[in-house]
């Protein structure tokens, strides 16, 4: 318990050193207590501090050396681990564990049960948020298509205000515990072998729109996830054939967030201020560039280390020379989209495709705006953006783009667009598969999936275009509604609650944003018989 303490705050490879000077002492008193009892030293109560110093050196060599050690001593009690694992703790030390002669099967049925009894906590959190936003979803989806994009903003921000202060706390407070289940649930199969069956955990995970979710929310919130020892793993894992084969589409789709997010962490989010007339600045977004020939993301992506090479060279080629102009720049890009045509798995049609155009648009874009030096707000560049967008064909992407840039506050730093908007644009990527699938949806008849995957699609642009704001938690709660089911009813009954005798004239005055009148808004929204 002491040592659970004193290591409780300590960077990990400290509390590896410091566990590792105390592990002499807890041998002594294992050996000694078995010799005399021969059993467990101990139980239930004591048991659970273990694991948890034991987590926090796991990544390095240290500590690792501290957990196969540990485990040798055969120290376990199984629903001390269970419940260790079920509250989002690393299963590193029952793995060693199950290493041991004679407990192997028993160990990682903790694991596995452990590790389901993390995904019941995430989905008792993701119900939380779907109730918390049920209006909200309910209002975007019904009124929503009625606004322009402008429209609809102020309408959920003055939803927001109307809430209160203690609204908008609960929204954040749940938003960032998903992050933190998620990236726990990430660890957790992160830490397991890829090849083996693990009872029908990972079918069980690809069933679970709400792990998903949890995951996706932990990597847009710390795309940092994706780097060091651990985002090493993680990558291995998911990017491990036989785990996208039971992971199917949702395997998929996860693969390419986290390209996503170790694109933003290692080049877009270290480029800084990239001015094209000081060397050392350039030198600095080279080396960021090169931070892509990492194994990890080859892999996520399914290249060969050849073919990142020329990945990497043709991104370094986006960087704008001093004093270019936008045409200039424009070519570039064309340039660049041309090259990744080239390389096989990266036309525009792929998901790495795209978000290595991404990339490109973004030091490209940095560079220009910096040479440039003018204020967000100014028409003229934004119709050079233009240009720089459809020299590279991106087509509707970069319209995405420019409305991205409305959202950018005008005292901002130009030299952050690199890393600011460049990443939201990759973020928007995300939102295309509920796009997609919302237009499938209404070619075929289902009209309420295709409003789900809607309300899905734009929780995930206000959650990557809204990132620091409060409309980042919002879109993240919007994509719980459409990832639970809670964003459209059919019946009158539930129509009902939405009528101004019901609501308090919320869903009246949302409505009121698309320009109409109170009579007009609130016959639109009565559901008597005596409205429309």
């Amino acid at each position: 318990q002491r040592l659970e303490q004193l290591t409780k705050d300590m960077e990990p490879a400290l509390a590896a050193a410091l566990t590792g000077k105390a592990l002499p002492t807890v041998e002594k008193y294992v050996e000694s207590y078995q010799g005399n009892f021969g059993s467990q030293p101990f139980g239930p109560s004591g048991m659970p501090n273990l694991p948890k110093v034991l987590d926090r050196g796991a990544d390095t060599p240290a500590g690792q050396a501290n957990i196969e050690k540990m485990a040798k001593l055969g120290i376990y009690d199984r629903d001390a681990l269970r419940l260790h694992i079920s509250e989002g703790g690393n299963p590193a030390y029952a793995l060693a564990l199950a290493k041991q002669p004679g407990v192997g099967p028993e160990v990682m049925q903790q694991v596995y049960d452990g590790i389901q009894g993390n995904r019941a906590r995430i989905d008792q959190t993701a119900k939380e948020y779907g109730e918390h936003m049920e209006e909200l979803g309910w209002l975007v989806a019904n009124h929503g298509g009625a606004m322009t994009p402008e429209q609809l903003d102020k309408a959920i921000a003055d939803y927001g205000k109307e809430k209160g202060p203690e609204w908008d706390a609960k929204t954040k407070e749940l938003k960032d515990r998903l992050a933190t289940q998620g990236e726990s649930l990430l660890t957790q199969l992160a830490a397991l072998d890829p090849a083996a069956d693990h009872g029908g955990l990972l079918d069980d995970v690809a069933k679970d729109p709400a792990a998903h979710l949890a995951m996706s929310t932990a990597l847009q919130a710390n795309p940092g996830l994706t780097t060091g020892p651990q985002g090493e793993k993680i990558a291995n894992f998911f990017s491990n054939p036989a785990v996208q084969a039971k992971l199917g589409d949702q395997g998929r789709k996860l693969v390419g967030e986290l390209a996503t997010a170790y694109a933003k962490e290692t080049v877009l989010g270290r480029i800084g201020d990239l001015d094209p007339s000081d060397p050392a600045s350039v030198a600095r977004a080279k080396d960021a560039i090169g931070g892509l020939r990492d194994s990890r993301f080859a892999k996520l992506l399914g290249l060969s280390s050849s073919q990142m090479d020329d990945v990497v060279a043709a991104l370094e080629d986006t960087i704008p020379k001093a004093g270019e102009s936008a045409d200039d720049v424009a070519k570039r890009l064309t340039n660049l989209d041309e090259k990744l045509g080239g390389i096989k798995g990266l036309d525009k049609s792929t998901v790495a495709g795209q978000l290595l155009r991404g990339v490109g648009l973004g030091l490209a874009g940095a560079g220009f705006l910096f040479s440039a030096n003018k204020a967000f707000d100014d028409p003229s560049l934004k119709n050079s953006l233009k240009v720089l967008v459809d020299g590279a064909g991106l087509g509707q992407k970069g319209a995405e783009l420019l409305t991205a840039l409305d959202k950018v506050d005008a005292d901002s730093a130009i030299g952050k667009f690199g890393s600011t908007a460049a990443g939201k644009f990759l973020g928007v990527l995300g939102a295309g598969f509920d796009v997609w699938n919302m237009g499938e949806s209404f070619a075929k008849g289902d009209i309420p999936s295709g409003i789900l995957y809607g309300v899905g699609a734009a929780g995930g642009l206000m959650a990557t275009l809204g990132a620091g704001s409060l409309l980042g938690p919002i879109g993240i709660g919007l994509v719980v509604v459409s990832v639970v089911g809670l964003g459209i009813w059919n019946s009158t009954k539930e129509a009902n609650k939405h009528e101004p005798g019901s609501d308090g004239g919320a869903s009246m005055r949302f409505l009121q944003h698309a320009g109409l009148s109170e009579s007009t808004a609130r016959a639109l929204v009565d559901q008597s018989g005596e409205g429309f």
